[in-house]
């Protein structure tokens, strides 16, 4: 996945967040210049490889991380997917989320 990546941005990147933790810590440090680059919150082993490793401990400091996310977004320099589904779609959106593939988030609207 991390090569995919990369083709598509064309280069390396500033930073990678990683959420799932599935994709192996060494592709994803290896799209940035430092391992330090590299943030996770699903893949406490990520340490190992140099990446920074948070469970939202007092290390986490969620407020300065929701301040920055959202400077970011302001900037048009982070953009989330989020697809929407009525409930009565709520089985189509827990297949989706089953598959793996989600990208952005799935939401269940009213």
């Amino acid at each position: 996945m991390a090569g995919r990546v990369r083709d598509g941005a064309g280069g390396q990147f500033d930073a990678v967040f990683d959420v799932a933790g599935k994709t192996p810590i060494e592709e994803l440090v290896g799209l940035v210049s430092e391992p330090s680059q590299v943030l996770s919150i699903a893949n406490f082993a990520a340490g190992q490889a140099g990446a920074r490793v948070t469970g939202g401990d007092a290390d986490s400091r969620p407020m300065e991380a929701l301040a920055q996310v959202a400077e970011l977004l302001a900037e048009n320099k982070l953009v989330i997917k989020v697809q929407t589904f009525p409930f009565d779609r709520a089985t189509e959106a827990y297949r989706i989320s089953q598959g793996g593939h989600v990208r952005g988030k799935l939401v269940l609207v009213p």
